[in-house]
């Protein structure tokens, strides 16, 4: 019959015959059935059931008076003591989850777990308490907006330990344990959970195959497993446990649980060795305990005078992980153990299936009966599936014990799932299945076996190899004690075995190649010929914290010994660098990845801070730098905009070589770094951009010019390969939005096509690299077309690396390998991040996240050593490069303080300032200014009188200030007023004084404009109109003023002043950007004629309305008529603008002719001059940049600009003089347009070169059209 399913009756679920099945209460029968049998014991201290129940309930009422409640974690450090037997009582009674952490991880590993687990409590036993301490100061500096409470955090004593770790716990306002205790309640009424679905404990995967993910367990499963231990092992009650195997992981395999359901005695072993296992068998009346397969390799092997033999009774052992060598079953069985081998995950609490004996065995030889025992069995009794499947379509693989399939488990013994990682459940619930990872085959009478981790198989020759199988055969050997085998590159088989080996402690291993042969021999006598290993390798085994052989460890160390490819640096330091990395230990490599590097004394690396910045001066923005004592400051320089609107390259290359002195004069004193994570390049696209002020503006060729010189000024032109110091051109690529409209940069998928990406954003960044021969590129936050930067190997790899022939480290924006994890959610395991980085070409992560995460993602598989060998080759090789190894043998050691702030660099900043302020307007030839007639000035406005406004951001500290007030002072008399500060001008009550102080004066200037308030890092405008009533300020002062008023605009970005320049009062409208340090003089000397402003704007201003046709998250550049887009810049966008791309109102005259002197070339032609005559007119001497623009007439010309800049030149012209300039201009490079697929292309036809506003030559290329690679 159809429909749905129904019982015999429709009797309900009631409080008397429904409880939710939860392990705590096995505690409470214990403490009423024994109440005086040892529950715990532990040295010299012994606990009955009675009195850990009393202290559980106690534990469980003090969490609860400090906040603890349902849905809290508490966290626990500890090794076998009684206070962590207690925790997997105390803990949950009190409605909390139970977090057992290893504690063999390092401080950043359980940084993350406690942070990942929102651990409210930390209970740490003494010996373990620095390493708490330690990741919590890793969380707190890591903490987002600094905001950071710690965890509550209680200290166990131990009298094993040293009493002086404890008093440093309880000096730094740890609770004593015990103490804590005492203020619970011995009666607290504890409750079992209303659902048995509710969390009981969450534990992290770790070991030989995953990452770090939080495996969440209900009180059902624990409920279940813990009694299905004592079924399938045939424990009896009052069992007497010993604990080899640490209650952190998976909380003792649930024996934690199953000893008090049995009233069983827990002996606990704070430390293992084969002589506490022999003591506490023959004194303490040990009858079970469970080890790791290497625990067992221990014991079998150990001396025999820290053995006790025969034993006093059967001593039953359950052991699991890699499968026991039947060598070493048959071994444990002579000496009296009796071994059950069982095989579980994290993610099915422990051990799930056993070899379940039959009695049918016993009469098979020993050899036999290990070689059976050795595998996995069949499932526990709380466990519904378990089956062996082919991965392709979940069939089941047949029962022949050689078909190899994954296995995969079903039922209460799995768990809930992954701590908020729903990726990584969708993988490993897929198909209805808990997917374990391992490959085995199903035996005839059912029982399963692990063949390997499906990582482990060997592929030679295109055959598969079971590591597993290799190994089992190489424990025969009398010389082995452990043996693991990896696949090893192989150049002519692919892969190759690789045996890493531990010799017995009586073997000789003085000749190690005699003994390697042997090894070799033994096995092509023992197995196929493409079995045996091609290497053998001696030395101890990494292993985890609960003995498991870390195989991905090995894997990464066999790959590491194969072909290295060469590196791109000189055969000198690349020398050095191998030579240096191969004495690192794994741990060291990966804490050299970051910021932060950390020393490693024993090789005489200090630790060093990568991250420091000089965008426009050195700066200590970033940490790198400090300023004090000798070096109060550095020359500050204006703003990148100010400066590239001088559209002067050598003047951008001279600063880059002064704020290079500087740089190297720091660090001769022991205040700076060498690695300067700057230029910014970025294409100013939009004009709301708080950061536009940082760059060198919106057009490609200039800011390919800029990078390129600048870059060149810092790195300096020593010989061969050394660097004076490392730029960083950042942030690649298509990144220009921080906050807008709710979207942030973190968050942020730039969508770019093909055409954009290379016509436009990468432009700069090539240059920097190809042209620069830059040391450093710096990745972004955003997403490229759903890819973060940080992540795409085609990105970095192919294009920065392969294509661009970068010299040189790839590093992160600061937490982006973070932000792609935690923000993005790219990856489902913060493994995975760290993994995808470095295999993508990262080389340094500006931020924690590698060095918390990278060993994870090597012991997972996910990555290689090899990998993060790469990665720090390049930036050793860059450190070399600088001199950083070379003690005192370094050209620039006679830099120093007396090099900092000089007379010369404070003029450069001056002149760079003065280069760089534009003419928007001279009406009526206003300006300049005479100090005859305009004795007196009112200086009105917020920026007047401004001094951190004038330098931008990431600035340093000054050398000093010279503000617009002090600057006019040297020139007239002033009468000052602000009118409203600070710039946004949030109300008008002191207009009137402004008013005033105009019509006093015989000129006004007016200092408007914005700041980091209204424009920054993190912060984008809205409009771009002046702000808060500064509009309505300009315009009553001016209608006040008896003399020219001028408005002077300090900016970073574009604003709409369209009701100044229709506003007849207002005689002359200058652009100052941010002046730096000397702004105030330049300024000055702008107004009153002492030189001619000679600047350009490297943007387009436009009008307010703008904004409305274009969402700052379109990142198209071109025009798009069809849905009402206007494009964006000069080269596509021809609507209304307040002031055009490279706009200059002279003082002056100047007249261009003779622009050209060829008629037609080709693209094999590469090179033509141009001579331009330019001609002052004027009464003054001035600068002037001539600007050579391209068009096309060619049909394909659609797809590009309809016109480019693709040359300048700034030339100084005396008054009423005349000067030739030439311009090369590089046909393939200059004329060629992008098309839609991103290919560079050269179109046939006209191609019309503009030179000012009035001439115009043709070139004729004759070429079909090519593309260009």
């Amino acid at each position: 019959m159809g429909g749905v399913e129904r019982d015999i009756d429709d009797l309900p679920k009631n409080p008397a015959n429904y409880t939710a099945l939860t392990p705590l209460g096995f505690l409470e029968r214990a403490a009423l059935v024994h109440p005086t049998r040892k529950s715990v014991v532990h040295g010299s201290v012994i606990y009955t059931w009675q009195q850990t129940y009393r202290r559980c309930r106690q534990l469980a009422s003090a969490l609860t008076k400090r906040g603890v409640t349902f849905g809290s974690t508490v966290a626990v450090i500890a090794p076998n003591i009684p206070a962590m037997y207690e925790a997997h009582f105390g803990v949950p009674m009190s409605g909390a989850v139970l977090n057992a952490v290893n504690v063999r991880l390092n401080a950043q590993t359980i940084a993350f777990l406690l942070g990942h687990s929102q651990s409210a409590v930390i209970m740490v036993d003494q010996e373990f308490y620095t390493l708490a301490e330690e990741a919590l100061k890793i969380m707190a500096d890591t903490s987002k907006n600094g905001r950071f409470k710690p965890p509550i955090l209680i200290v166990i004593a131990d009298e094993n330990c040293d009493p002086k770790s404890l008093q440093y716990a309880l000096d730094r306002g740890a609770v004593e344990y015990e103490k804590f205790l005492e203020t619970g309640d011995p009666e607290f009424a504890w409750k079992p959970p209303e659902d048995e679905w509710h969390s009981i404990a969450l534990g992290y995967t770790s070991g030989t195959t995953a990452s770090p993910k939080g495996v969440v367990l209900h009180h059902r499963g624990a409920y279940l497993m813990a009694l299905s231990n004592a079924v399938v092992w045939g424990m009896n009650e009052g069992a007497v446990y010993l604990w080899t195997l640490p209650m952190f992981h998976c909380n003792g395999w649930c024996f934690t649980w199953t000893l008090a359901a049995l009233c069983g005695t827990s002996i606990c072993l704070r430390q293992v060795t084969a002589k506490g296992v022999y003591s506490a068998i023959a004194n303490l009346g040990v009858t079970h305990f469970c080890a790791a397969p290497v625990v067992l390799n221990t014991i079998v092997n150990a001396p025999k005078k820290e053995t006790i033999l025969p034993l006093p009774r059967v001593v039953h052992v359950m052991t699991a992980g890699a499968a026991p060598p039947p060598s070493v079953l048959f071994a444990m069985a002579q000496r009296g153990f009796r071994v059950a081998h069982t095989y579980g995950l994290s993610e099915t609490y422990g051990p799930s299936t056993i070899c379940a004996w039959k009695p049918e065995w016993d009469s098979l030889p020993p050899e036999d009966q290990a070689r059976l025992n050795a595998r996995q069995g069949v499932r526990y009794v709380a466990l519904e599936g378990l089956d062996v499947v082919h991965t392709q379509n979940m069939t089941p693989v047949p029962a022949d014990g050689k078909t190899v399939g994954e296995i995969v488990f079903r039922g209460n013994a799995v768990m809930k799932g992954y701590l908020k990682n729903p990726k990584a459940n969708k993988e490993a619930f897929a198909g209805g299945w808990f997917h374990s990872g391992d490959l085995g085959v199903k035996h005839p009478d059912g029982y399963i076996e692990i063949k390997d981790r499906s990582k482990d198989i060997i592929i030679s020759g295109g055959e598969n190899i079971s590591s597993v199988e290799v190994e089992n055969i190489l424990y025969q050997h009398p010389a082995i004690f452990e043996v693991s085998v990896v696949a090893r590159p192989d150049e002519r088989w692919g892969e190759s075995p690789c045996a890493f080996v531990t010799l017995k402690p009586d073997v000789d291993a003085s000749d190690q190649q005699r003994v390697a042969e042997d090894i070799m021999k033994f096995s092509r006598s023992k197995m196929p010929g493409y079995w045996v290993p091609k290497s053998v390798i001696f030395g101890p085994l990494p292993k985890t914290a609960t003995g498991k052989i870390q195989k991905h460890l090995l894997r990464a160390k066999a790959k590491e010994m194969g072909p290295v490819k060469k590196s791109s640096v000189s055969l000198h330091i690349r020398d050095r660098v191998k030579d240096l990395i191969g004495r690192l230990t794994l741990q060291e490599k990966i804490r050299l990845l970051v910021n932060n590097a950390a020393p490693v004394d024993r090789l005489g690396i200090r630790g060093y801070e990568w991250w420091s910045e000089a965008l426009h001066g050195v700066s200590n923005t970033g940490p790198g730098v400090k300023f004090g004592g000798q070096f109060p400051g550095a020359t500050s320089f204006p703003q990148v905009i100010t400066t590239a609107a001088s559209f002067n390259s050598s003047l951008w290359e001279a600063i880059g070589q002064v704020v290079s002195d500087e740089a190297r004069a720091m660090y001769n004193g022991g205040v700076a770094g060498l690695t300067y994570w700057s230029p910014n390049v970025n294409i100013f696209r939009d004009p709301r951009w708080g950061r536009g002020q940082e760059t060198p503006g919106e057009d490609p060729t200039v800011a390919a010019k800029y990078a390129a010189s600048y870059v060149r000024g810092l790195q300096g032109n020593a010989a061969g390969n050394r660097l004076k110091v490392a730029a960083c051109c950042k942030h690649y690529t298509a990144y220009d939005l921080d906050f807008w409209n709710g979207m942030d940069r973190f968050h942020f998928n730039a969508k770019v096509s093909k055409q954009d990406l290379e016509e436009t954003y990468n432009v700069p960044f090539k240059a920097c690299v190809v042209e620069g021969r830059v040391a450093s590129v710096m990745c972004s936050y955003n997403q490229v077309n759903g890819k973060p930067t940080c992540a795409d190997p085609n990105l970095l790899r192919n294009t920065i690396r392969s294509q661009w022939r970068l010299n040189g480290y790839i590093v992160s924006d600061c937490d982006s390998v973070g932000v792609l994890f935690n923000d993005q959610h790219y990856t489902a395991t913060p493994e995975d991040a760290a993994a995808a980085s470095i295999k993508a070409g990262l080389d340094l992560d500006c931020g924690p996240f590698l060095a918390i995460y990278t060993e994870g993602a090597i012991r997972s598989g996910k990555l290689n050593e090899a990998d993060v060998d790469r990665s720090l080759a390049n930036l050793l090789a860059v450190q070399m490069r600088l001199g950083m190894f070379d003690g005192p043998r370094q050209p620039y050691l006679n830099l120093g303080p007396q090099d900092v702030c000089t007379p010369a660099h404070q003029q450069l900043a001056l002149e760079a300032a003065r280069q760089g302020i534009v003419l928007l307007q001279n009406r009526n030839r206003a300006l300049p200014l005479s100090t005859t007639r305009h004795r007196t000035v009112a200086v009105i406005g917020p920026n007047s009188d401004a001094t951190d406004t004038m330098i931008g951001n990431y600035a340093g500290t000054p050398c000093g200030y010279t503000t617009p007030l002090q600057g006019i002072s040297r020139y007239a008399k002033t009468i000052h007023e602000t009118g409203c500060t600070p710039v946004s001008c949030a109300d008008n009550g002191q207009f009137g004084r402004a008013e005033e102080a105009a019509r006093r004066a015989d000129a006004t200037v007016l200092v408007m404009g914005l700041s980091q308030a209204i424009e920054r890092e993190a912060l984008d405008r809205n409009g771009l109109l002046l702000p808060g009533h500064q509009q309505e300020l300009v315009s009553r002062v001016a209608k006040a003023s008896r003399g020219p008023v001028v408005l002077v605009l300090m900016s970073g970005g574009p604003i709409d002043i369209t009701f100044a320049k229709n506003d007849p009062k207002i005689a002359a409208i200058l652009w100052a950007g941010y002046p730096g340090q000397a702004g105030g003089t330049a300024i000055a000397d702008v107004l009153f004629g002492t030189i001619n402003p000679g600047g350009r704007l490297p943007m387009t201003w436009y009008p307010q309305d703008y904004l409305a046709k274009v969402p700052m998250t379109d990142m198209a550049m071109h025009a798009d008529p069809s849905r009402g887009y206007p494009g964006r810049t000069y080269r596509f966008y021809k609507g209304p603008v307040v002031f055009p791309f490279g706009l200059k109102a002279s003082k002056n005259t100047t007249l261009l002719s003779k622009a050209i002197r060829v008629s037609h070339t080709s693209c094999e032609t590469l090179n033509l001059g141009m001579h331009i005559d330019v001609e002052n007119i004027g009464e003054m001497d001035g600068t002037h940049t001539i600007m050579v623009f391209a068009s096309t007439t060619s049909s394909v010309g659609e797809f590009g600009p309809e016109k480019q800049l693709i040359a300048f030149e700034k030339v100084h012209v005396a008054a009423k003089s005349k000067q030739r300039v030439r311009i090369h201009i590089n046909t393939c490079n200059h004329l060629s347009i992008v098309d839609q697929l991103g290919i560079r292309r050269i179109p046939i036809g006209e191609h019309n070169l503009h030179i000012g506003d009035d001439l115009k030559h043709t070139i004729l290329l004759q070429n079909a059209m090519e593309e260009i690679n």
